[in-house]
């Protein structure tokens, strides 16, 4: 009985001590990302209007996007 009680608690600091060694900067066998290369703009985009809609979504993950259905605009946030 006691080995079932004892095994999560040796496995939950195994797992911490592993997070830890990941975060520590250690080398990766990840690819760099490229440097940006500079471009000419090909377009000039002109502000033609602007509203705030909504608080956000804060902190949640939500996918509300803004919508465009027979040439109207349709966006949410979280309370509606």
């Amino acid at each position: 009985m006691r080995a079932l009680l004892l095994a999560p608690l040796v496995l939950a600091l195994v797992a911490c001590v592993t997070i830890k060694d990941l975060a520590k900067g250690e080398k990766t066998n990840a690819i760099a990302p490229n440097q940006l290369e500079a471009f000419d703009a090909s377009i000039k985009v002109e502000k033609v209007w602007s509203k705030h809609i909504g608080k956000g979504a804060d902190k949640q993950y939500l996918k509300l996007t803004p919508t465009v259905i027979d040439g109207r605009l349709y966006v949410a946030d979280r309370y509606g």
